[in-house]
């Protein structure tokens, strides 16, 4: 009896540098042989050793990159929540879906990030599996809703601009909560399938995240990138070329070519001096010349006017740009990690990172610049760090400050038809 105990004590005893390996190393191949007895036992826990203080060393990383975009989202969304708050005459139906972009962000800040943070300890989760599913539909929730809102103001944007004259009785404050309210129910049908079953969620300890499994169902995966990137993008490029070409017409007909003649004309008349001709010179006198036309400014002349498509494509350029930069990532993750395997933890933090993104990003690209909502932020800034005006000055104040913008962008963006306005949305 003592001697099967020995023996099984033995084999034991033999057998736990193996896994020794295997668990130092997060798997076999990493851990450096667990299966080849304790003389690779020893190597995996040398192995695993590193692999932790890589681990502990990216966690670290993306703790603190997440706890910044959590402050700045915050920062930025709740400013731009204080603007629509301290003046609701902004909020007419446009500005009502950027206010639901931000009330999205907020929410994916606030509720899902935290967790987000809280789970990036090396090979921990302080809840269950079905809580980080849980997790990861409500961030599609959220992600969804901000995408479809995002769509939502893409197509407003195109009809104020290409209808201008049907626009107000078409995008309805009634039609326009529908809009909203619609956004919401295709996220929750969206964002549902894995919390159903189609689709799979679980806890990659390896790269300390909730994940989903995209290779266990490749018809969710292939659904969830037509719906979140493609679908998304073909609409913006679509919507926003037809407004771009809209502001090229319209820079057109505000700013028309002027014909070569005019040019020479300019370049023929003294408005730069002409040195005094030698018979001028004989005398003794200086003579100076005077110009046979009229006298221009240099600058305008030399200046040329800002164009409106200029400007169309600056935004437009941010907004799709912006998109793909925070959207593209995760659903080529999802593309490949279907056709090859799991994503090297790195990557998938990376791709992460640049998820969570939008929410900095959206209060600049669909709130600062915005001229109404930068122009009423900037108010609303000077009133909380600059000195109070005494009792009875604040309203006037105000007023100024707002009239002096307002003067300002109307001599550099005089409004013509309805681009300037649509802008505005």
């Amino acid at each position: 009896m003592s001697l099967s105990q020995e023996l099984g004590n033995s084999t034991r005893l033999s057998g736990d540098p193996g896994n020794g390996g295997r668990g130092g190393g997060g798997n076999g191949s990493l851990g450096g042989g667990g299966a080849n007895g304790s003389a690779d036992g020893g190597n995996g826990t040398a192995g695993g050793e590193g692999h932790s203080m890589i681990g502990l060393f990216h966690c670290i990383v993306r703790i603190s990159l997440l706890s910044s975009f959590v402050c700045v989202s915050l920062l930025g969304n709740t400013l731009l929540l204080m603007v629509f708050h301290r003046k609701p005459q902004l909020l007419q139906v446009a500005n009502r879906f950027i206010l639901n972009l931000l009330i999205s962000d907020l929410l994916q800040t606030a509720v899902v990030m935290p967790w987000v943070v809280a789970g990036s300890l090396p090979s921990f989760w302080p809840l269950s599996e079905n809580a980080c599913t849980i997790m990861i539909t409500l961030m599609h929730l959220f992600a969804y809703t901000s995408i479809n809102t995002i769509i939502v103001v893409s197509i407003d944007r195109y009809l104020s601009i290409i209808y201008p004259l049907s626009y107000p009785n078409k995008m309805t404050t009634l039609w326009g909560g529908m809009f909203i309210l619609s956004t919401w129910v295709f996220s929750l049908i969206q964002s549902a399938p894995p919390a159903i079953g189609w689709g799979e969620i679980a806890f990659d300890k390896d790269s300390s995240l909730c994940v989903v499994l995209w290779n266990t169902s490749p018809s969710y995966t292939a659904l969830n990138i037509l719906l979140s990137f493609i679908g998304p993008v073909a609409i913006l490029v679509g919507c926003y070329g037809m407004v771009f070409q809209a502001a090229r017409r319209q820079n057109a007909l505000v700013h028309p070519v002027r014909p070569r003649g005019f040019q020479e004309m300019l370049e023929e008349s003294n408005l730069g001096g002409e040195e005094p001709s030698e018979e001028e010179e004989e005398d003794g006198d200086a003579i100076i010349p005077i110009p046979r036309t009229f006298q221009a400014s240099p600058k305008r002349c030399s200046a040329k006017p800002k164009p409106y498509h200029c400007k169309a494509a600056r935004v437009i350029f941010v907004i799709i740009a912006s998109f793909i930069l925070c959207v593209g990532p995760y659903c080529f993750l999802a593309a490949v990690s279907a056709a090859v395997g799991a994503a090297p933890p790195w990557v998938n933090s990376c791709i992460f990172l640049l998820f969570f993104l939008q929410c900095c990003l959206h209060p600049y690209t669909y709130g600062y610049m915005h001229k109404s909502i930068k122009k009423e932020l900037t108010v609303a800034l000077l009133g909380l760090f600059c000195k109070k005006p005494p009792r009875g000055q604040d309203s006037s104040t105000e007023n100024n400050f707002a009239m002096t913008m307002t003067m300002t962008e109307s001599r550099a963006f005089p409004s013509h038809f309805s681009l300037t306005s649509a802008w505005k949305s």
